[in-house]
């Protein structure tokens, strides 16, 4: 699941950065098994880059990159169409 962006059960968004399940800590003392990662944004108590975990996280996107020329959509890597030139008519 590395990689992946996803909500925790309090609906903070984070960015996991490992593939497997890892002991985790809670405020309880209690341990248990969950993705974990890095906060992406700041809120209550926290700030974004701060550890967040979640057991059963809702994936809502991927980082990835695409190579030069094409970009990573909804359905997959695609020919980048974008232009940024914009034609200049001169008088």
């Amino acid at each position: 699941m590395k990689n992946k962006l996803a909500l925790c059960s309090h609906g903070q968004l984070g960015l996991i950065t490992q593939d497997k399940r890892q002991p985790v800590t809670y405020a309880d003392h209690s341990v248990g098994m969950a993705y974990v990662g890095i906060h992406l944004t700041d809120g209550p108590g926290r700030k974004a880059g701060d550890p967040w975990s979640a057991r059963d996280p809702i994936v809502v996107g991927e980082l990835c990159s695409s190579p030069a020329g094409y970009a990573v959509t909804e359905i997959g890597l695609v020919p980048d169409v974008t232009c940024y030139d914009v034609p200049v008519k001169h008088a």
